[in-house]
């Protein structure tokens, strides 16, 4: 009985800890699988199908959170399902078969950079959707 009353609450905390013990207050942008349907600033560089390169802004980087929700909001089959004034995370549903697409970015105010990751939920290739995707909302962003 004592057992479970300690082990419980510990294997909740070691869940929301999560892989090398990262809070799940604390996002991150993970680097692509090797599946061609991902695209990451946290890609290798010489990885030309996975790599894009960041986003630079000036001022505040809530302001530009602010900025790129409003983009990401504004595209059809969108929801943003987690906002905070360094993060976004929306999730984009194609038109026919409803297949997922998560985009997160990640705002570096130390290094004044944007970091993003989109990528396929399931499947082996999304046609350079996702690359499109974030070439769009780059372009948008620095207009």
């Amino acid at each position: 009985m004592k057992f479970n009353a300690w082990i419980i609450p510990l294997a909740g905390m070691l869940m929301l800890a999560g892989p090398g013990g990262a809070s799940a207050g604390d996002p991150d942008i993970d680097p692509c699988p090797n599946s061609p349907n991902c695209v990451s600033t946290k890609a290798d560089p010489s990885d030309a199908k996975h790599y894009m390169a960041p986003l630079d802004f000036s001022g505040d980087g809530a302001q530009a959170i602010e900025k790129l929700a409003a983009i990401i909001s504004a595209m059809p089959r969108t929801e943003i399902v987690a906002k905070t004034d360094k993060y976004v995370h929306a999730v984009f549903s194609s038109k026919i078969f409803k297949f997922k697409d998560d985009v997160k970015i990640l705002v570096d105010e130390e290094a004044k950079q944007i970091h993003f990751r989109s990528a396929s939920r399931t499947g082996y290739s999304d046609f350079g959707m996702n690359k499109k995707r974030m070439e769009e909302i780059c372009a948008k962003f620095k207009q």
